[in-house]
């Protein structure tokens, strides 16, 4: 996994963490890749990579659902490719 510098604020008001989702690998025997959110005073603090996945040629696109900014989301996808 890795730590993360700069995870917002309010996810503990969701009632939940927020949820990660990578896209789906391009080849045909690839398998998402899953992430699992840490969340310390309301922000996101760790991500942990549950299952890297197989089958990506390229760093896949991450999304976070809840109320995320287009640049967590944008930092997020910058620190999985160097993952």
């Amino acid at each position: 996994g890795f730590n993360v510098y700069s995870g917002g604020a309010g996810w503990h008001l969701l009632g939940a963490p927020p949820e990660l989702n990578c896209t789906t690998p391009m080849a045909s025997i690839g398998k998402e890749a899953e992430l699992e959110p840490t969340v310390t005073n309301g922000a996101i603090s760790y991500i942990d990579v549950t299952d890297p996945g197989i089958g990506y040629t390229s760093a896949p696109t991450v999304t976070v659902s809840g109320n995320a900014t287009g640049k967590w989301t944008r930092w997020l996808r910058q620190s999985c490719q160097n993952y």
